[in-house]
């Protein structure tokens, strides 16, 4: 079993890298990278080339998490689907493409990944959490300030929801990861200098 779940998270992992806000950039001429917050994410794109391209990559970046999630609901168990969970978003955020030379893919934050595996994981949850997350932004137009939201309100439910000691711990280092990314973000936030969508 131990070889199942570590070949799962390999997998997702490979779809995880999947460098969806550099194609649509490139697309629509734009580089993430190098425009807005310098982050290859759903949100930058929103940023620098619109509603269109930015839902685009957010829709993608959620099917990467919740595509090997469904898949090893399919064929394994809970345990299976959070390890599929956990390898599409390392996939995302650290993808190691960008140790080849020459190579401009750079990794996102995380959180459309994420939140594409709690779909699969919390159907509720999800429905919960995008709602809040639409709420703050549009009141707010912090994406970050949403994202730590609905980060907070998940890691919350799964304790209160009594999940398994695994599960839990699985999600705290999910949350851990999301903010150790968004760090940047924390910062900005702090001295009121965060980017607005």
């Amino acid at each position: 079993m131990n070889t199942t779940i570590i070949a799962i998270g390999i997998v997702a992992y490979i779809l995880g890298m999947f460098p969806t806000a550099l194609l649509v950039g490139r697309c629509i001429d734009r580089n993430p990278l190098s425009e807005g917050s310098g982050n290859p994410g759903a949100s930058n794109i929103y940023r620098i080339g619109g509603r269109a391209a930015g839902i685009t990559v957010g829709l993608i970046d959620m099917a990467k998490g919740a595509i090997p999630t469904l898949m090893a609901s399919l064929l394994w168990d809970r345990r299976a689907m959070l390890a599929a969970w956990v390898g599409a978003i390392l996939g995302h955020i650290w993808p190691i493409l960008k140790l080849l030379p020459r190579s401009k893919l750079r990794g996102g934050k995380g959180v459309a990944t994420s939140a594409g595996g709690v779909l699969v994981l919390d159907p509720l949850l999800f429905a919960i959490c995008i709602t809040t997350f639409v709420v703050v932004c549009r009141l707010t137009r912090i994406a970050a300030l949403a994202s730590f939201s609905v980060t907070a309100i998940y890691f919350a439910s799964v304790i209160i929801g009594g999940r398994s000691s695994e599960e839990i711990l699985t999600v705290a280092v999910v949350v851990l990861i999301i903010l150790w990314c968004h760090r940047s973000n924390l910062q900005h936030l702090w001295r009121g200098k965060e980017l607005k969508v």
